[in-house]
C-alpha cells in the first residue's frame, strides 16, 4: 500500500469512529398540575370575552372597530382593541369641539348681537339702513316664541327713535364669520337637510326654515308669507314628491345650497291635504334681513329697499366700515357653558358647527371651519396628545374626512379630568336610561344612570365615549368605534350596548 492509500484508510477509520447514532431525548414523566396552580393561571374576563365576540361577529366581517376602557385614577388599561385605528366617529367628534370651546373660549363666555341704524332721520324717516350685526349667536331668534318677543322689542325700539319708514334696506351683517356658511366636506345629498344647519355670524331659527306645501300639487311655486317660517326671500321650490297608500311620510330638499330654485322629494301618504317640511337656511343673514323687513311691513314701517346680507354687497360693505352705527338694542347669548350643554346632550351640530368657528375667530383670527378645525388640532397637540390619525374637518362629526381613533377620545375625556371646568363638561354628557341621546338606552342595567357619555350615528358609523362608575366604584373612561359593518344601525346599538353593560359591570 503507498503512502496515499493508507493516509485515506486512516482519514476513513476517523471519521466513522467520530459517528454515532444520537441519542434520543430523555421525556420527563407527565405530572398532574395542582389546582393551585391551575387557578392562577390569567382568565378571560368577561368584557374580553364580549370583545372576541364581537370582533367574530358576522357584522363585523368587513367592519372595523376600536376600543380603549381604563381606569381613570390609576391609568390601567382595562380593555383593549385596535386602540389606534384611525375611524370615522361621527358625533363623538363634538368632544373634540365641546372640550376645545370650554378651553379656548371659557365657559362663561357670550356672543352679542347688535341691532340699531346708520344715517340720519329726518321727519320719521331714515334715511339710511337698519342693520342687524351678528356676533355669532347660534341661539339668535331660535323658536317662533322667542322670534316674536325679539322682534317686537326692535320695532318698539325703532319706534322709539322716531323712525315711521326706511328709505334703504335691512341689512344683515354675519361678517364676523366667513361666508362659506357650509362645510366643503359636506355631502350634497346633505347640505339642504335640517340637521345640516350652516353656522353663521348673523343666525336665525337656528338656521332652518318650515315649509307648508300642498302635497297633491306637482307644480313649482314661491310660498307666501304665512306658509313659510321664517320668510325666504326670491326662492322657488317644485314639489316631485309621490304619493304612498301607506302612512309612511319623509320629505327632503335637494337642490344647489345657494340656488333660488330647489326640488322637494320623497314620499308623502295619499291622504295627506298639506305637508311640513324643515330644512337648512342657505343663507341666514339675508334669511334674517327678510323675516325682519316682513315684520316691520306688517307693523306700519315701511322699508324702500329690499333685505340685503352685508356679505353678498361689496358696497355696502365698504358704506358701512365708515357708516357710524346708532345702536338702538344688544342682545347676548347665553354662556359657552349652556351652549356646549345643548351641544352635547341633543347632538346639536349647528352650536357645534358655531362653536368650532368661534375658536377659528379666536385663535387663527378667522372665523371659518378649516382656521376652526386647525386651532381645535393644535390646540391638543400642544397639550400632548398623539395627533397621528387624527383628522378634523369640521365640529359636528357630519364630513366623513373626520376621523379619531379611540385612544385619542380617551385622551381627550382624561385631559378634562384636570380642568377647570370638568363638571360643565361631564354633566353635559348623555346619560345612559335617563337623558339625552342615551335616554333610551341600558336601562335596566347598571350602567343605567352610571355611564355617560356621547354617542356618534351616520349610516355605517355607530360610536360612543365617555366615563362609567362601574359596579366596583372605579370610574373607568372609555371608547368605542365602529364602522362599515354589515348590520342595520339599530342591530349595531344593540350589540355596543352590550360591550357596554359588561364594561360598567368591571
Amino acid at each position: 500500500m503507498n503512502h496515499s492509500g493508507a493516509i485515506f484508510v486512516f482519514f476513513f477509520i476517523f471519521l466513522t469512529s467520530c459517528i454515532r447514532e444520537p441519542e434520543k431525548p430523555s421525556v420527563p414523566a407527565q405530572a398532574a398540575v395542582p389546582d393551585t396552580v391551575q387557578d392562577t393561571l390569567p382568565q378571560k374576563t368577561q368584557l374580553q370575552t364580549e370583545i372576541d365576540l364581537f370582533t367574530n361577529d358576522p357584522v363585523m366581517k368587513n367592519g372595523s372597530f376600536g376600543l380603549l376602557v381604563v381606569d381613570a385614577a390609576t391609568g390601567e388599561v382595562i380593555a383593549e382593541h385596535s386602540p389606534d385605528l384611525s375611524l370615522v366617529p361621527a358625533s363623538t367628534m363634538k368632544l373634540f369641539t365641546t372640550a376645545a370651546a370650554l378651553e379656548i373660549l371659557g365657559s362663561g363666555k357670550r356672543f352679542r348681537t347688535s341691532f340699531g341704524y346708520e344715517g340720519r332721520i329726518s321727519d320719521g324717516v331714515l334715511e339710511g339702513n337698519i342693520v342687524i350685526r351678528g356676533g355669532g349667536d347660534p341661539t339668535l331668534a331660535m323658536g317662533d316664541q322667542t322670534r316674536k318677543i325679539l322682534y317686537s322689542n326692535w320695532i318698539e325700539r325703532i319706534k322709539k327713535a322716531g323712525i315711521d319708514s326706511v328709505h334703504g334696506s335691512v341689512i344683515g351683517d354675519g361678517t364676523i364669520f366667513d361666508k362659506d356658511y357650509i362645510p366643503y366636506t359636506w355631502t350634497w345629498g346633505e347640505v339642504n337637510l335640517a340637521y345640516c344647519a350652516a353656522a353663521s355670524g348673523l343666525s336665525v331659527n337656528g338656521n332652518t326654515f318650515m315649509l307648508f306645501l300642498e302635497a297633491r300639487k306637482r307644480e313649482r311655486f314661491r310660498p307666501s308669507l304665512e306658509k313659510v317660517t321664517p320668510y325666504i326671500p326670491d326662492q322657488y321650490f317644485e314639489n316631485r314628491t309621490v304619493e304612498t297608500e301607506n302612512e309612511e311620510e319623509e320629505i327632503y330638499l335637494v337642490g344647489h345650497p345657494f340656488s333660488d330654485q330647489k326640488m322637494i322629494r320623497g314620499v308623502i301618504p295619499s291622504r295627506k291635504e298639506e305637508a311640513a317640511l324643515v330644512a337648512s337656511v342657505s343663507n341666514p343673514p339675508l334669511a334674517f334681513a327678510a323675516d325682519f323687513t316682513t315684520v316691520m311691513a306688517a307693523k306700519g314701517i315701511a322699508v324702500s329697499g329690499p333685505p340685503v346680507s352685508l356679505a353678498d354687497s361689496d358696497s355696502l360693505e365698504k358704506l358701512l366700515e365708515k357708516a357710524q352705527i346708532t345702536e338702538l338694542s344688544g342682545i347676548n347669548s347665553p354662556t359657552v357653558a349652556s351652549i356646549i350643554h345643548t351641544t352635547n346632550q341633543n347632538s346639536y351640530n349647528f352650536f357645534a358647527e358655531t362653536l368650532l368657528k368661534h375658536m377659528g375667530l379666536k385663535i387663527m383670527r378667522y372665523g371659518s371651519t378649516d382656521a376652526g378645525a386647525k386651532a381645535v388640532y393644535n390646540y391638543f397637540r400642544n397639550k400632548g396628545m398623539d395627533t397621528d390619525g387624527l383628522c378634523v374637518f369640521d365640529g359636528s362629526g357630519i364630513s366623513r374626512y373626520n376621523s379619531a381613533t379611540a385612544r385619542q377620545m380617551v385622551w381627550v375625556l382624561n385631559f378634562m379630568l384636570s380642568s377647570p371646568d370638568y363638571p360643565i363638561f361631564r354633566n353635559s354628557l348623555s346619560v345612559a336610561g335617563v337623558s339625552g341621546t342615551l335616554g333610551h338606552l341600558l336601562n335596566g342595567t347598571p350602567a343605567e344612570g352610571n355611564l355617560l357619555a356621547k354617542s356618534g350615528t351616520m349610516s355605517r358609523v355607530k360610536s360612543y365615549a365617555g366615563y362609567i362608575h362601574a359596579v366596583s366604584g372605579r370610574e373607568l373612561i372609555f371608547a368605542v368605534i365602529a364602522n362599515n359593518f354589515n348590520c342595520p344601525g339599530p342591530e349595531m346599538t344593540r350589540k355596543l350596548e352590550r360591550l357596554m353593560e359588561v364594561m360598567s359591570q368591571e
